[in-house]
């Protein structure tokens, strides 16, 4: 019997010892020897006026145990247009182990926001305070299974450094300057198919490209047409989404043109001028001119086609 006893003590005492050493584990984590930094990033280190301009957020830590990290308030700027604002919510698993032979740490983006500058001078972005989630193990007692091993989360709140940027106003604008900035080129397409010359065509005008780049203007593009060539509607379509630090576009003008005759027709080139930034220059970026033949009217009638963006 007092054998028995001894080793029920002894596993109470090593289910104890496990509780405290995981408990010490645990305190001792968040510590001055670990590593809990943020590292603030701007994707240019000066800019212009109507620039698209990122800032990147990122985790650097020690600790690969990270459940959350969120930004405690909404980022502020004065003097800029917010494109897009992301925190990123990295749940289980998002910290990636450094590159760096011999490193230690991991690292994760936690915050992504573009922002478009709207006058010249320097534009301050704040320190920004997020809050960390630390899983740290404990013992519990479960009321069926006994002594046990769980989780629970530690917070604890981290600051970035605040970033400053110069912003330059454009230099004097050439007539027919868009408005655009960034880096972009210019197509004219029809689609395939048959015209009529008692129908209806389509012409494509698109401009895509990286940078800050409005419906509006696009309308500035000095599209001209060849004689027996009338515009009878246009549309605009657009499709913008972030990729890494750029803003890509995509926006078409979509032409409905109506011919007075049959016969050949050659579309000439358009041009759209925009501020490229990185070269810090004006840039006009030109199409190819179309070619399409018109049959004569009379014959049977098409379906207007599909135009896919």
């Amino acid at each position: 019997m007092k054998e028995v006893h001894e080793i029920g003590w002894c596993r109470t005492y090593r289910s104890a010892l496990m509780a405290i050493l995981l408990i010490m584990s645990s305190m001792g984590t968040i510590s001055a020897k670990t590593v809990m930094r943020l590292e603030s990033q701007l994707s240019v280190d000066r800019a212009y006026i109507g620039q698209t301009v990122c800032l990147t957020v990122r985790l650097i830590t020690s600790d690969p145990e990270i459940s959350f990290v969120s930004l405690d308030s909404d980022l502020i700027i004065s003097g800029v247009t917010f494109v897009k604002a992301e925190s990123i919510n990295n749940n289980d698993g998002i910290l990636r182990a450094d590159e760096k032979k011999g490193s230690d740490t991991y690292s994760a983006v936690v915050y992504r926001c573009l922002f478009i500058p709207d006058r010249s001078g320097t534009v301050t972005i704040p320190d920004l305070e997020f809050r960390v989630g630390h899983r740290r193990p404990v013992m519990i007692d479960h009321p069926f299974f006994g002594r046990m091993r769980s989780s629970t989360i530690e917070e604890e709140r981290i600051t970035s450094k605040a970033l400053k940027i110069k912003v330059y106003s454009l230099p004097e604008a050439p007539v027919g300057f868009s408005g655009a900035v960034g880096r972009f080129t210019v197509s004219s397409t029809v689609p395939p198919g048959n015209i009529y010359s008692d129908g209806t065509g389509i012409v494509v005008y698109t401009v895509s490209g990286i940078g800050n780049l409005q419906p509006e203007m696009i309308s500035k593009m000095n599209k001209t047409t060849p004689s027996g060539m009338r515009i009878k509607s246009e549309s605009v379509e657009e499709s913008r989404y972030v990729e890494g630090n750029e803003l890509q576009n995509n926006l078409e003008i979509v032409c409905d043109a109506v011919f007075d005759s049959a016969g050949e027709f050659e579309i000439p080139p358009v041009q759209f001028i925009y501020f490229d930034p990185y070269v810090r220059s004006y840039v006009t970026a030109r199409s190819n001119p179309v070619k399409l033949h018109v049959e004569e009217s009379g014959l049977p009638s098409r379906p207007r086609p599909s135009h896919n963006i």
